[in-house]
Formats: structure tokens, sequence, C-alpha cells
């Protein structure tokens, strides 16, 4: 079964302005011995973490909700993403990182939040 795809009609689109790249370098340090020698190693393979911001009415926040509990099993379940990165849009592999939040701005609008972890591997 493919991965649920985050679709702007069904789901709102991404603000622009609330959107922001957090890249993380993991690192190892390693040790050889005979000499003793120690290193540290970059994985670049560490995911990106991306924090996002959606406005949404009734309906495409009640598409949201039953898209991540059923769809997405609760955030465990990793999606398919139209981001705009660096240069073009690119089709990216993401998961939720954390709980969402979500506030009523209006009596038909909501402000979504939330984080998303985005695979490098995907990134093309």
């Amino acid at each position: 079964m493919p991965a649920p795809y985050w679709s702007p009609s069904v789901l709102g689109c991404i603000e622009r302005d609330s959107f922001s790249l957090h890249p993380s370098n993991r690192t190892a340090l390693t040790s050889i011995a005979n000499p003793p020698i120690r290193s540290k190693k970059s994985d670049a393979a560490a995911p990106i973490t991306a924090t996002l911001q959606t406005n949404q009415t009734l309906a495409q926040w009640s598409a949201f909700k039953q898209w991540h509990r059923v769809d997405l099993a609760c955030g465990a379940r990793p999606f398919y993403i139209d981001l705009w990165l660096w240069d073009r849009t690119r089709r990216v592999r993401a998961r939720f990182v954390g709980p969402w939040s979500a506030s009523r701005s209006l009596y038909n609008s909501f402000v979504t939040q939330a984080t998303i972890e985005i695979e490098r591997e995907s990134i093309t």
C-alpha cells in the first residue's frame, strides 16, 4: 500500500512564511585501537526537521484529523508531501514528529501547527 499523500485542497495549504527547515548533523565518535585514534563522523543521511503552519477551514481540519488518525496511524506512518525546497517543488517523504496543535481563529477557521521530519533520501 503506498504512503498517504498530503493534498493541499483537502488538508490545507502550508503558509509560506511559517515554514522553516532545521537541518541536523548527527555525529558519532569512533575509536580505533593500536594506535588509539578518535574520529568524529557525520551522518549525511540525517533527517531534516521542518516546522509548518496551515490555515484550515472546519472541513479541512476535520479531514486532517481523520487523515492523521486513520491513514497515518496517529502519525506513526510516513506520508508524501510536495514542498518547495531550494530551487523547485519536490515530492518528499516525511513523518510527524511529536503532536500537532490546532487553535480556532474564527468560527470556521483553524490554525494548525506541526513539526515534520523529512527523509533526506527522498530529496532528489
